[in-house]
């Protein structure tokens, strides 16, 4: 589970965080995760978060990604470990920033700090 905790707040509360341009977010670690090419219409992301130091046999987790969101992918890897906004993804337009954050955070990838949490 990927979550930004801040004091008052539950990992386990109701309400359901929304992406913004202006969120915050940055890998949870740099070489987590890789992009595969399997062709130049299709790419992935290959991960190994749910591995722990110890070695316990545990796959690799997979899952696609449109080849449009590549280029914010490397954007956000190459800002690791600062964080940035989801404006800053650099991807063909705002909605597809969105769309990569949502898809990161889903998949255990990223850390987000949801600005009407903090009030």
């Amino acid at each position: 589970m990927t979550a930004l905790c801040v004091a008052g707040s539950s990992l386990y509360g109701d309400k359901e965080h929304i992406f913004t341009k202006n969120t915050s977010i940055k890998l949870l670690r740099r070489h987590g995760q890789r992009l595969i090419y399997e062709s130049e219409e299709r790419c992935f992301i290959v991960h190994r978060m749910a591995n722990s130091r110890v070695y316990e046999g545990r796959p690799e987790v997979l899952f696609d990604l449109d080849v449009e969101l590549a280029e914010g992918f490397a954007n956000l890897v190459n800002a690791y470990p600062r964080w940035c906004l989801v404006s800053d993804l650099k991807c063909n337009d705002a909605a597809d920033n969105i769309r990569l954050a949502e898809l990161l955070y889903s998949n255990g990838l990223l850390m987000a700090e949801f600005r009407e949490a903090m009030k």
